[in-house]
């Protein structure tokens, strides 16, 4: 293996500004039908926020009664409207698509594409007031098992032959057991 540190080509100009971009994540309408698959991505959302997550639609489709009425229910928001996309010829991945205005049309490839179905994408971010109630949620409970595990079951304190059992934690424990089942 070899431990040189990469260096720019010479014969390339220096870039003017390198980025490290997020996963970008293609959705469709039909990839997020039931509830569970809503509820994953608010927590993929709120989790991974350096990713961009992107729904495309069918241009004057738009989201569907059910996907929109969920969309502000979990707290989710669209930051951008963008139109020209089509799905990409070439491609065997589910949901890539490629943008392409009319002016940029220059293959044969591309004027392919373009007599296909036209995509708008949706820019999808979490609602500030849902990542605070996140943050909540997720604070207590890691409050709450600290907590929990900072309460001894069985403590050595006066009382009836010097050791005291703790019934109120035993409670607490079981049913935690008992719910993550």
């Amino acid at each position: 293996m070899n431990s040189d540190i990469p260096k720019w080509p010479e014969d390339l100009p220096l870039p003017v500004s390198v980025e490290k971009l997020g996963r970008l994540i293609s959705l469709t309408p039909s990839d997020l039908k039931t509830e569970d698959e809503i509820n994953n991505l608010v927590h993929n959302l709120y989790w991974y926020p350096d990713d961009f997550y992107f729904i495309f639609t069918k241009v004057n489709e738009g989201f569907g009664e059910f996907l929109f009425s969920r969309f502000e229910q979990s707290g989710m928001v669209y930051t951008k409207n963008e139109r020209c996309f089509y799905i990409h010829s070439f491609s065997d991945m589910k949901n890539d698509f490629i943008q392409l205005p009319p002016d940029t049309v220059e293959f044969d490839w591309h004027k392919e594409a373009i007599l296909g179905q036209e995509y708008s994408r949706f820019t999808i971010k979490l609602a500030s007031w849902k990542i605070k109630e996140l943050d909540m949620v997720y604070t207590a409970e890691a409050t709450v098992k600290v907590m929990d595990e900072a309460t001894p079951i069985i403590e050595a304190k006066p009382g009836l032959f010097g050791i005291n059992i703790n019934l109120c934690a035993i409670l607490s424990k079981v049913k935690r057991w008992w719910n993550s089942k």
